[in-house]
């Protein structure tokens, strides 16, 4: 029996550096493996370089906002096999529908 199980990896993306931290932490004592980027567009670089299963984004962060980062995964990969999750401060429901 193969006890060698597959670890997904998961992109965390936020311009907080403390939260980014602590998303990090967390997802990696969850059992993942992690890669992390400060902004939307060091995100894109790294989604093309490393081809993550899970994408966990910010919406507002400067260079490449959360909402350019997802448009681009979804025009430019094959999006049955990736998870984008989404996280906000801003409550506004238009905003929260533009994410989806």
């Amino acid at each position: 029996m193969d006890n060698t199980a597959e670890v997904h990896h998961v992109l965390v993306v936020d311009d907080d550096i403390s939260l980014l931290s602590t998303l990090c932490d967390m997802v990696e004592v969850a059992g993942y493996r992690v890669s992390a980027a400060i902004d939307g567009q060091k995100a894109w670089e790294k989604f093309q370089a490393e081809d993550p299963d899970i994408v966990f984004t910010d919406i507002k962060m400067p260079l490449m906002d959360g909402f350019e980062l997802i448009e681009n995964i979804r025009e430019r990969h094959d999006m049955i096999e990736k998870y984008i999750l989404a996280f906000s401060s801003d409550d506004k429901p238009e905003r929260i529908v533009q994410a989806l």
